[in-house]
């Protein structure tokens, strides 16, 4: 009887949790507006994603529908059909992504918790070990004039890859070379590695393998 009674106290609370979470939702977050006059999406996934988000107040929020929105660098959530602005202060989120290269889900870090020197406001984890591996994803907009016609402003998307080794963080260019630089000290078992498997180290997949396989020996 006591357990029943603590499991029905538990699930209370939970529902109290949400339901002050979808009220605050409602009156104290901005609606999301997608920008009128740029072709394309903003958001990593145009679609929406179940996520997780921890706050930077160690607030959990689990079982989300969530976007992010790459170009505003900020995580917008659904509430009832409707698109809210996550304003709280984010330390991470988890995005799932079925079919994506990390295994079906991405997990997103704020830059300036992990090094003053990584950009944006999130960067992507790929690796998380020795050496760790970062993506940052930015969509800038261009103009693209066609003939006879007035210039359209469109998203174009820029990704870059960082590292982080022995407490410094480096821009990292996806190249046998720079690979090879990076593992210097245990380059012929990486690289034997890498051949083994048939893995390229011009592309973020080989990378990842890579540095994973560095991390464990």
């Amino acid at each position: 009887m006591k357990k029943l009674s603590l499991l029905a106290t538990m699930i209370l609370l939970l529902n109290a949790a949400h339901a002050q979470f979808i009220s605050d939702a409602g009156t104290n977050r901005p609606l999301y507006q997608i920008p009128a006059d740029i072709q394309g999406s903003p958001f990593l996934n145009n679609n929406w994603s179940d996520g997780n988000i921890v706050s930077e107040n160690g607030v959990n929020y689990t079982k989300m529908r969530l976007k992010f929105d790459v170009f505003r660098n900020e995580l917008v959530f659904n509430i009832n059909d409707s698109a809210f602005r996550f304003n709280d202060p984010i330390k991470e989120f988890v995005l799932s992504l079925p079919g994506n290269k990390t295994g079906g889900t991405a997990k997103f870090i704020k830059s300036s918790l992990i090094h003053s020197k990584l950009p944006g406001e999130f960067v992507q984890e790929l690796v998380n070990g020795k050496i760790a591996l970062y993506k940052h994803y930015k969509k800038n907009v261009v103009e693209v004039a066609s003939y006879n016609l007035a210039s359209n402003k469109v998203f174009e998307d820029r990704l870059t890859f960082y590292i982080l080794k022995n407490g410094e963080a480096e821009l990292v260019t996806l190249s046998k070379k720079t690979l090879q630089e990076v593992v210097a000290d245990k380059w012929a078992q990486v690289d034997a590695y890498m051949q083994q498997n048939n893995l390229s180290s011009k592309n973020e997949s080989g990378w990842t393998a890579a540095i994973t396989y560095y991390n464990s020996l």
